[in-house]
């Protein structure tokens, strides 16, 4: 009996040793299984370079913006404001035998540029043009952006969509890298609605160089949504409030009534001899209508 109840008692002991081999042999299995996961499941470090979008030696006298809903729209610089042209036939730019022409707001166009001439983290996504319809940036998709300076292009840009991390895919013409970036200081600029970047002064003050205050609402649109053009009215009825200057220059706005209440409006240079030759030009081709309300019809007039 003592005998096999040492025999019993080695067994045990032996029994117990190999257990806890075991125990420690799938401890390490485990481990070893979580680190492998951690290593297979963890980010890949992202491959990431801090650049300006626009080389900040640049200043840009064109920016050319292409929307596939809304089509093109160019802001070119005139002197002292920048005038926007938006095609309304579809053609572009280049083609544009019917097109609307606004004063533009400069905080707005000055503050796209200052944007752009920013340095930002750029994260590199793919090297692969292929790609580029995963991203939003097919060229029927994706949103244009080209900037000229005296005719060269010093940068031409394509913005596609937005991650889930809030950035915004983009590519450039001058390869076939795709990148990510943040799009909050972005975003807002990447439209072509000229609402957007129309001066909102019936007297625009990048014009008239003072801030008369009065605000005009959208632009008139026709009823397939398109903007109306002042040579649609007869403005032979309209009531006219003229500012003068004091510098030779002479400002003009009208105020059609509609049907509402409110009024259809339109601003023009009627004399600006003491401006140069290429703001002349640009103040010559305005043909933008916009509606002002009731409110501040009544304002304009109550001014002496």
């Amino acid at each position: 009996m003592k005998f096999f109840m040492r025999q019993s008692g080695a067994g045990n002991a032996r029994g117990a040793a190999l257990y806890g081999v075991s125990r420690r042999f799938s401890l390490q299995l485990f481990l070893a299984a979580l680190v492998a996961l951690y290593f297979l499941s963890a980010p890949k470090s992202e491959k990431a370079v801090t650049s300006a979008l626009l080389n900040p030696k640049y200043e840009p006298d064109q920016i050319e913006l292409f929307e596939p809903e809304k089509g093109s729209l160019v802001l070119s610089k005139a002197g002292a404001f920048w005038l926007g042209q938006l095609s309304l036939d579809g053609e572009g730019s280049a083609a544009c035998e019917k097109c609307l022409y606004f004063i533009c707001d400069n905080i707005v166009v000055n503050k796209l540029l200052y944007n752009l001439k920013s340095l930002v983290k750029l994260y590199e996504i793919s090297d692969k043009k292929s790609a580029a319809a995963s991203y939003g940036l097919r060229q029927d998709r994706a949103f244009s952006l080209k900037i000229r300076q005296k005719t060269q292009v010093v940068s031409s840009l394509k913005f596609g969509s937005v991650d889930s991390l809030a950035r915004i895919f983009l590519s450039s013409d001058k390869n076939t890298k795709i990148w990510s970036t943040e799009s909050a200081a972005l975003a807002p600029y990447l439209t072509a609605s000229a609402d957007f970047w129309a001066a909102p002064e019936i007297f625009p003050k990048d014009v008239v160089g003072a801030d008369k205050k009065y605000r005009h609402g959208k632009l008139a649109v026709g009823a397939d949504k398109k903007p109306l053009l002042a040579g649609a009215f007869d403005w032979s009825g309209a009531l006219a409030k003229t500012f003068d200057a004091g510098d030779g220059n002479v400002y003009r706005a009208y105020f059609l009534p509609r049907t509402d209440g409110d009024y259809w409006c339109r601003f023009e240079a009627v004399s600006a001899a003491q401006r140069p030759l290429e703001e002349k030009d640009a103040l010559k081709k305005l043909n933008a209508v916009f509606l002002a309300s009731a409110w501040t019809y009544d304002r304009v007039f109550e001014e002496e």
